[in-house]
């Protein structure tokens, strides 16, 4: 199980290091155009990816202690759109330092949980069922999915 957690961690690092290449190429325009996320520039996606990751952790923990069922009551929809307003006026760069952390954080996640843990399974904040180790390869995807809308929201391929 240790190559299947550095194959994931790779992965995760992969993934981020694609994410912040694009983040740094985008010029002060760029960050400001609107996305397809409503109310949402490509700067509020960087935003949004700067704390959504602590959220993932935060639900992998939940579900690899045992707390299988989704957290009544939340709504992750407001939550991000909370997050996103709180860190608003933070610069690229600010931005960028707390995507760091947060994935050193993952990585620091994945190599705690056991075995067991890891095979977990329970359901997201957005009521999606998954194992703890299929989590951590929706970080990665979540991530790709947010800077294909940034592509597109400002012409790039």
């Amino acid at each position: 199980m240790e190559d299947e957690r550095r194959v994931i961690a790779v992965s995760l690092l992969e993934t981020r290091e694609k994410f912040l290449a694009l983040a740094k190429s985008l010029t002060p325009a760029e960050l400001e155009m609107p996305t397809e996320n409503e109310g949402w520039s490509v700067k509020d996606t960087l935003a949004h990816a700067a704390t959504s990751e602590m959220g993932l952790v935060a639900t992998i923990l939940r579900i690899a202690r045992g707390q299988t069922s989704p957290r009544p009551g939340f709504d992750l929809h407001a939550f991000n759109r909370e997050q996103v307003v709180k860190l608003r006026a933070l610069a690229v760069d600010e931005l960028l330092a707390r995507m760091d952390q947060s994935r050193e954080e993952v990585v620091r996640t994945l190599a705690r949980l056991t075995d067991e843990e890891l095979a977990t399974e329970g359901v997201t904040s957005s009521g999606t069922p998954a194992t703890v180790r299929e989590l951590f390869g929706m970080i990665g995807e979540h991530e790709m999915m947010h800077a294909e809308e940034i592509r597109r929201a400002i012409g790039r391929r």
